[in-house]
């Protein structure tokens, strides 16, 4: 038997993956299960056969983690990769003769929408739609990952990129909710990470750390700017040519969603919400308990994925806080949005993890956040 297709064995090996998830066989199944999954099926698959819907049964049904097992294990194993599409008997009812006889292994399932337990591999669409209903949560979880390509030129004078691979971290669900969307759901996302590891993006890398560059300074002047009128949120994060919202593929960019970040005015002392379709961190989302800045706690909270840490730990720091530039793996300083009581200066991380209060003018790195 050629070693596409899984041999006698192999169906029972994954048959034994997939009881945990099994509904009608003793196994957990359990709410949004996909149907189904069966003998017949699996073997029709070792034996490299089509499979249309009548082989498909009805008396065992694999819930979603289930599902997703079966993708990751079946998946390369068919017709040296035939693609696997779930779709509800209708939708498979009124495909053409054509459709059906394609090289598609079609799983049929319950006419209720179940999606996979990995974000990549749901639509922006999709993410968008269980976003606003407020069920991301029943499927994914604070520290999920999705991956996305940046495209773009960043910034008139910064780099390009071309296809660069990034994972948006979920960082919070219905974060601060009464606060930053009452009323609507949320689903907060940090870029971010790659592969596990912290990464930043630099706007200006020939004039990173000095004075002398605009893309990533907060503000390239010396006017006592807020947040909401400073350069870095106007034109770096939100402008519509060269800044970080540009660089952002268009199927994301058609979900995203605002929320109001609350920040000091330009007074330093009171504080404001923005309108923000993307932003930066602040000192009290990240270490609420130790910030300086005591005005933001009581329009803030921290992030839960930064929550239950011990934010004075040097190692803790290193781990969640430091960051390396994207394109070039070299450590970074990255701005956050909290503004020092010095009405040019504000605060950002360190190489190491820990917090700095440097000149507004200043060309760092940033790691903003976006929400769908």
């Amino acid at each position: 038997m050629s070693d596409q297709y899984l041999d006698e064995r192999g169906v029972q090996k994954l048959l034994e993956a997939l009881k945990p998830h099994i509904e009608g066989a003793g196994g957990g199944g359990g709410v949004g299960s996909v149907s189904p999954i069966t003998n017949n099926l699996l073997a029709a698959i070792a034996k490299g056969e089509y499979v249309p819907a009548e082989a498909l049964g009805t008396d065992l049904f694999l819930n979603t983690p289930g599902l997703d097992t079966f993708y990751r294990y079946i998946g390369p194993r068919v017709s040296g990769g035939t693609p696997v599409r779930a779709i509800t008997k209708a939708d498979y009812m009124a495909l053409s003769d054509l459709e059906k006889d394609a090289d598609v292994l079609y799983i049929l399932t319950d006419t209720t929408r179940r999606y996979p337990t990995s974000l990549n591999l749901m639509s922006w669409e999709d993410i968008s739609k269980i976003s606003a209903d407020g069920t991301f949560k029943n499927y994914f979880k604070v520290g999920d990952t999705k991956r996305i390509y940046l495209n773009g030129r960043f910034y008139s004078d910064g780099p390009t990129y071309s296809n660069v691979p990034l994972d948006l971290l979920v960082v919070g669900i219905d974060h601060n909710q009464e606060m930053e969307s009452p009323g609507e759901h949320r689903v907060h996302w940090l870029a971010g990470t790659l592969n596990g590891t912290n990464v930043c993006l630099t706007p200006d890398p020939t004039n990173y750390s000095t004075e002398a560059g605009t893309g990533g300074a907060i503000q390239p002047t010396t006017d006592i700017v807020s947040w909401k009128t400073s350069s870095m949120f106007k034109t770096v994060l939100n402008n519509t040519n060269n800044s970080f919202m540009s660089l952002l593929p268009e199927d994301l960019s058609a979900v995203m969603k605002s929320v109001l970040k609350s920040t000091y005015r330009e007074d330093k002392k009171t504080m404001e919400f923005v309108e923000s379709y993307v932003s930066l961190l602040s000192m009290g989302e990240l270490v609420g308990d130790v910030t300086p800045t005591w005005n933001e706690t009581l329009t803030q909270q921290t992030y839960e994925f930064f929550k239950n840490k011990t934010a004075v730990d040097l190692a803790w720091r290193a781990k969640y806080l430091a960051s390396i530039d994207i394109l070039t793996n070299s450590t970074k300083t990255y701005w956050l949005r909290t503004s020092y009581s010095n009405s040019l200066s504000w605060y950002s991380v360190n190489p190491e993890g820990t917090f700095s209060s440097l000149s507004q003018r200043r060309s760092y790195a940033i790691r903003p956040l976006v929400f769908t």
